[in-house]
């Protein structure tokens, strides 16, 4: 199911990955531009990626913004916040949703995918390697009689 829905999102998930690494280098750009005369956090490219990754995942120092420049600060990290987080992370689980919502709509036996589909696999092993060792239908290395059905791979 995770497969099908990845593989079914890829191509939103490309377009949205561009998008997202044009606005995080716009966004670090300008904060390099700002305030990296002045704030260490944002003096080279490296460092003001960084800075701003992990701002993304909630770790960050608004004082030094606000310092620096007292109209600017305020106005870059609440645009960056608003839009790196609130709207591309919202936009990303939409297309995951959608993905799955298409998937689980699909009937399965037009997907390939159904539930018993992993159950199949794991008996199909089990299987295997107790022949392997040789317990179940006596002696060992015997050949195990599986349906055409299982291919023992996961689709």
């Amino acid at each position: 199911m995770f497969g099908l829905t990845m593989s079914t999102a890829s191509a939103g998930i490309i377009c949205f990955s561009v998008m997202f690494a044009v606005m995080f280098f716009a966004f670090g750009q300008m904060g390099n531009l700002l305030f990296g005369h002045s704030v260490y956090m944002y003096s080279s490219m490296i460092t003001t990626m960084e800075t701003l990754f992990a701002m993304m995942l909630g770790s960050f120092e608004f004082e030094p913004l606000r310092q620096t420049n007292e109209i600017l600060g305020p106005i870059f990290f609440l645009s960056y916040i608003v839009t790196m987080f609130f709207i591309l992370s919202n936009m990303f689980i939409t297309l995951i949703s959608d993905a799955f919502a298409d998937v689980n709509s699909t009937p399965a036996d037009e997907t390939g995918d159904d539930d018993t589909q992993l159950a199949d696999f794991m008996i199909y092993k089990l299987k295997v390697f107790l022949a392997s060792v040789g317990v179940g239908g006596g002696g060992g290395g015997k050949k195990v009689n599986i349906p055409e059905a299982s291919t023992g791979r996961c689709k």
